[in-house]
């Protein structure tokens, strides 16, 4: 009744071309937020520690 166990990474999922796409999109949108955070970060950082 349940299902078979696999190890880890030889169950994997065949996507179809439109869900590799979404999936990059997503994976370069996080990606891309988070660089912008860290770079507004450095440059607020950059910004405060000159104009002392």
């Amino acid at each position: 009744m349940s299902a078979p166990l696999t190890e880890s990474g030889t169950g994997s999922v065949d996507f179809d071309f439109g869900e590799r796409v979404s999936m990059l999109f997503g994976v370069q949108a996080g990606s891309l937020s988070g660089m912008s955070i860290v770079l507004l970060i450095a440059y607020k950082m950059v910004r405060i520690g000159s104009s002392t």
